[in-house]
């Protein structure tokens, strides 16, 4: 059972991934069409595709090959060499999908003994709460980059916000 402070440390950071993240990225793949999920502005700039290729890449090495130990497969120079059209629009939604969906699966199975031990992830030895920051941050940056290809190419206002009083003074 975990205590007050993990159960609150768990929910916020479900409700940064799943319910802000993912419902973003799944929002601009809706927007995009095939050509501009692989757009690339020049050759240091990564195409939506690259980027959810490397979101799926980073969230397994992390949680599930540093935290939880299983054989890690990830070829992290792959995500960013994939070239347009090597994965539909329809197939990077499905490959986020299964990533989140385990991801789900096993922020269940954390307890604070997890939390608070440590693993040796790209070089570096983390706390399980560390690595929980990591992914949640990393995930965000990187989805606010997909949203600003999304607006750039678009020109439109994603309507993350469509119906909220983010002037609301209520604190």
């Amino acid at each position: 059972m975990l205590d007050k402070y993990h159960q609150i440390f768990i929910q916020d950071i479900k409700r940064r991934i799943f319910d802000e993240n993912w419902s973003r990225v799944n929002k601009c793949l809706e927007i995009l069409n095939e050509e501009q999920v692989w757009y690339s502005q020049n050759e240091n700039v990564n195409s939506v595709a690259n980027l959810i290729l490397h979101i799926c890449g980073n969230l397994r090495q992390y949680v599930c090959s540093g935290i939880f130990r299983e054989k890690d497969v990830r070829d992290r120079d792959r995500e960013f060499s994939a070239e347009p059209g090597r994965f539909d629009k329809k197939e990077l939604k499905s490959m986020f999908a299964e990533t989140m969906e385990e991801l789900g699966e096993k922020i269940e199975l954390l307890t604070p003994e997890i939390l608070t031990q440590n693993y040796s992830v790209q070089g570096f030895q983390e706390s399980g709460i560390a690595i929980m920051i990591h992914i949640t941050e990393h995930l965000s940056y990187h989805v606010g980059q997909i949203t600003h290809i999304t607006k750039s190419l678009e020109n439109i206002d994603t309507g993350y916000y469509k119906g909220i009083d983010l002037n609301a003074k209520d604190c």
